[in-house]
């Protein structure tokens, strides 16, 4: 054998050993990865359960109303507020498609916001959909009660369910959580008899009590005016007008979307929400659709 052919052969093999090396680190990489990431796309939710040791009725009554305020926590449209975690507008629903699994039994509730963009904590999502939130109630033997949260955002254009990542269920399930303890305080106050007399002995202990629960109501009030404060930071509901001739009022807040039609200059139309770039605007005829922001001021 030559010494060409011998060393040939010798690159040949390093070579094929090398490839061998490759393919087993990257196989390996990619099992990290797996391991690490998971894809947003996921065909379920990640959701939130929690055993609740109070009434059936109580909860129900409870968790209804949550899902009739018309705010949903925990999330954000399109990075709109800088502290505030919220998507406003949101309307309580009985029924929903929203989610392609059965709840399975319990009482079920809907809160629902249309047209939201690109929510936070919603991994993977884009563009302009429907962000649901389900909430079952689930009596447990002997007295208990369990509760289940799962969020979801269906995108309008591809059809595509992306799923939360577990802030909104935590977010909702913690404001539910305060308005049980303030209701069920409220409750317990109200059906206390009232006492002709107590003894001197008993004066200390009543102080401690009243004290606990004024300390448990003030919580509440002070959870609520927060809620409320946040709600009016997010509001922005105004008139604007177009500044440059024939400006294109665009499907989504992106160049390359379709143009539903064109403003014209001094056009009024009102202001609907903001992200960096862009302003929802509906115009006087009812057509709602993304102006660039260059091309559009408020009026005061």
């Amino acid at each position: 054998m030559g010494w060409d052919v011998f060393h040939r052969r010798l690159v040949q093999c390093v070579l094929i050993v090398l490839t061998f090396v490759w393919l087993f680190s990257a196989a390996s990489a990619a099992q990290v990865l797996e391991n690490t990431f998971h894809d947003p796309r996921r065909k379920a939710p990640v959701g939130f359960s929690q055993d609740l040791d109070y009434p059936l009725d109580t909860v129900l009554t409870v968790v209804k109303s949550e899902a009739s305020e018309g705010v949903i926590h925990g999330t954000r449209i399109y990075r709109k507020a800088k502290e505030a975690d919220e998507i406003e507008g949101a309307e309580f629903a009985a029924t929903s498609s929203a989610f392609s699994d059965s709840p399975g039994p319990g009482q079920v509730f809907y809160k629902v916001k249309k047209k939201a963009v690109a929510p936070e904590h919603f991994p993977g999502s884009n563009g302009e959909g429907t962000v649901t939130v389900r909430y079952l109630v689930q009596a447990v033997a002997p007295k208990g009660v369990k509760l289940r949260i799962d969020a979801v955002y269906v995108e309008e254009s591809l059809r595509a369910r992306y799923f939360s990542d577990g802030s909104v269920e935590e977010a909702e399930c913690d404001l539910i959580q305060t308005q049980l303890n303030a209701f069920t305080t409220q409750a317990n106050a109200d059906a206390r008899p009232i006492a002709t007399a107590a003894p001197v002995q008993d004066i200390s202990e009543l102080q401690t009590t009243l004290a606990r629960e004024q300390s448990f109501l003030t919580d509440a009030q002070s959870a609520k005016q927060k809620l409320e404060e946040q709600l009016k930071q997010l509001q922005f509901n105004t008139q604007g007008r177009v500044k440059s001739m024939a400006v294109p009022l665009k499907s989504y807040p992106y160049i390359a979307s379709s143009t539903i039609l064109t403003l014209e200059k001094e056009e009024r139309v009102t202001v609907l929400s903001s992200s960096r770039y862009w302003y929802k605007v509906r115009t006087p005829k009812g057509d709602e659709g993304w102006i660039y922001y260059m091309f559009v001021e408020p009026l005061q």
